[in-house]
């Protein structure tokens, strides 16, 4: 038996008058032998009875002597009977009540206690999520600055020049880079082409495969057009350098061919 059922029940109130049945009886003396809060709200609900028996026992001794006299000494006991059942029950009701506020407000300061406790963790596990996010920008800013004191990588240039036709004397270009540098940029003329508004640019390798395709070429103003490599994509040997255009229809036109001897020491 726990003390919400106690409550909701008033089983304190009907074990003290007498009218709990025997069952419940037995599992609230069960209860309350060893519970001090029980025993002490039992305690003052019984102090307020006896008091109240004692004021009654005094109204029906001087309701009695009036009773010799009739009808009214009759008329008296029942209503001073009346008002103390009154009296009882409603004191009754109030000790339960302020009984109940009592156990709810302790419940509600343990709760807030609780929530408290809960509060404290949370902002003490948000601080040291925030520290951690600023030794981590720390450490990730570290290396950002050491790389900016050092000298950018050079690029090496070269500037191709174009056959038109397989009826020429192909010049081929030779050029030479180090394996050092991660990339190596080529530059052919690019004039604007009547009718072409963007250019595509192929390497072929000597036997004939697509080596790596750029789209969406434009000119420019100067002519020129720099194409920056990855050096790892390639090995010593000979490839084509083919830029096309496509026309404001969509046809595909061919514009250049650069042909160039690769040499990587």
């Amino acid at each position: 038996m726990d003390h919400q059922f106690i409550d909701e029940n008033n089983i304190r109130d009907r074990y003290l008058i007498g009218t709990l049945g025997p069952e419940d009886r037995q599992r609230f003396e069960e209860h309350f032998l060893f519970c001090d809060e029980c025993l002490s709200e039992m305690d003052t609900i019984d102090d307020f009875r006896v008091g109240l028996r004692g004021a009654a026992m005094e109204d029906l001794t001087r309701g009695s002597a009036l009773a010799k006299a009739g009808i009214l000494g009759r008329l008296i006991r029942r209503r001073t009977t009346a008002v103390i059942c009154a009296m009882v029950l409603s004191i009754s009701l109030l000790l339960a009540a302020y009984i109940r506020e009592r156990r709810e407000a302790a419940g509600y300061r343990k709760g807030t206690a609780e929530l408290e406790n809960r509060f404290e963790v949370l902002q003490k596990s948000s601080s040291e999520l925030e520290n951690r996010y600023h030794e981590l920008e720390r450490k990730t800013s570290e290396p950002a600055q050491s790389k900016t004191t050092q000298a950018p990588a050079l690029i090496p240039i070269f500037i191709v020049d174009t056959v038109r036709t397989a009826n020429q004397t192909q010049k081929v270009n030779r050029i030479i880079i180090p394996r050092t540098a991660p990339f190596f940029a080529l530059s052919p003329e690019l004039a604007n082409e009547p009718g072409i508004h963007v250019y595509r640019a192929e390497i072929i390798t000597s036997d004939h495969q697509n080596l790596l395709t750029i789209p969406d070429l434009k000119p420019s103003p100067d002519g020129m057009q720099g194409l920056t490599l990855p050096t790892a994509l390639f090995k010593s040997g000979n490839y084509l350098l083919k830029i096309e255009g496509f026309s404001q229809k969509g046809a595909l036109l061919s514009v250049n061919q650069y042909p160039f001897h690769l040499v990587i020491r």
